[in-house]
Order: structure tokens, then C-alpha cells, then sequence
């Protein structure tokens, strides 16, 4: 079978070579914010241990509503760094249901 629905593509469709898909840009885009995202998380943990100066948080939720939560959520608990700050995680987990209900809504009806 091919998923949810026979009408969306696979994976493999959608990264292979040639002119890039709507669809590919989306999840080229999604694992790019999820690099940036993760970095720049893990980075702000190395500035909380060291003393040196922060990535705002702003930009950290920035990128979460961008599409880069789930690498964040992934070093939240990993990294131990901002896992008990519940006005630091309650907006990460906000952004994760909003995408995921947005991939729920289009799996179901687009």
C-alpha cells in the first residue's frame, strides 16, 4: 500500500532527481529549518553552560513555527535545555500541534 491515501506520493517520489516538486521544495525546506533549528538550539545550550551571550528565544519559536520543532523537541530532552521552562516549552509544543494538524488536515482533506 502506499499510505493514507493512494493519491500522495512516496517519499521516493518526491525527492527524486529533476525538477523539484512542490512537494520536494517542502520537505527540502523542512529538513533544512530542522538543521538550522537544531543547531542553533544546541548552540544556545553550549551559551547557557559557558556563560556567553543567548540565541533569543523569539528566534528559537521562530523557527519552531517554521517548520523546525521536531529536531528542537528531539534536543529539548536530549540536551536537557529548556524542558522544565514552561513558558519556553508550552509554545514549542503549541507549534508542534498546529503542524500536525495541518498534516492531518491536508492526509485527510486535500
Amino acid at each position: 500500500t502506499r499510505g493514507l491515501r493512494p493519491d500522495l506520493p512516496m517519499l521516493r517520489d518526491i525527492l527524486r532527481p529533476g525538477v523539484p516538486s512542490g512537494l520536494s521544495v517542502l520537505v527540502l525546506f523542512l529538513v533544512a529549518i530542522n538543521l538550522v533549528a537544531g543547531a542553533l538550539f544546541a548552540y544556545d545550550k553550549f551559551c547557557a553552560t559557558h556563560n556567553r551571550r543567548r540565541i533569543p528565544e523569539r528566534t528559537l519559536h521562530l523557527l519552531e513555527l517554521l517548520g523546525g520543532f521536531p529536531l528542537i523537541l528531539l534536543l529539548m530532552y536530549a540536551l536537557r535545555h529548556k524542558c522544565v521552562k514552561p513558558s519556553y516549552y508550552l509554545w514549542t509544543y503549541l507549534f508542534a500541534a498546529l503542524w500536525i494538524a495541518a498534516l492531518l488536515f491536508f492526509l485527510f482533506h486535500h
